[in-house]
């Protein structure tokens, strides 16, 4: 049998603001604050399933880099719209 750390404190992921980790939560892919496992997949590391912790880490930071520079970007084109256009 196989024993997984204990289940982390709910948190506010900075990302998509959901509250995590879900009670259904399965312990191979646990959620690690302050990233849930939806945005660390989606603006993560696209690659094979990363298991080591180090790995995991590594997936979360490239999350937060992705999604701020997407927020940037968002907020740099909405300044240069001068004209209305979509």
């Amino acid at each position: 049998m196989a024993i997984y750390p204990a289940k982390a404190a709910p948190f506010h992921c900075v990302i998509c603001d959901r509250l995590g980790p879900p009670q259904w939560d399965n312990p191979a892919r646990m959620t690690i604050a302050p990233v849930c496992y939806y945005c660390e997949r989606n603006f993560g590391v696209t690659g094979g399933m990363a298991a080591a912790r180090d790995d995991r880490l590594a997936s979360q930071v490239r999350a937060l880099a992705e999604a701020i520079s997407g927020l940037a970007y968002r907020q740099m084109y909405d300044r240069s719209n001068a004209h209305g256009r979509a």
